[in-house]
């Protein structure tokens, strides 16, 4: 998912195997960020990793306010972060459950 190499419609329409870019929902193309942070058709689990991402950063107590994009959830904490490794394996974690529960193949 960080290389954009996915089974998402957005990739496999740039690969040609894909007839369109389109989400299922129909709202955008169906792009990494569009699947983690937006999609209607996975609601419900992207708020269990939410309220997850959230209790981590509290009892983490990173002092930075939190911004739940892509790079949070996919790549590994920069050297000017303020999210420990520890936190980010936690965050990690929760999107993998959130790849687990979701129905889609990438």
């Amino acid at each position: 998912m960080l290389l954009h190499d996915t089974m998402l419609n957005d990739d496999s329409y740039r690969t040609g195997t894909s007839v369109t870019p389109l989400c299922e929902c129909g709202l955008e193309r169906e792009t990494v960020d569009h699947f983690l942070l937006r999609c209607n058709k996975y609601d419900e689990a992207r708020n269990i990793v939410m309220d997850s991402i959230k209790h981590i950063w509290i009892t983490s107590k990173i002092k930075a306010s939190c911004t739940v994009n892509e790079n949070l959830l996919l790549a590994p904490p920069h050297a000017d972060s303020h999210i420990t490794h520890k936190a980010q394996k936690k965050i990690n974690g929760a999107l993998f459950e959130f790849l687990a529960s979701v129905d889609r193949r990438l």
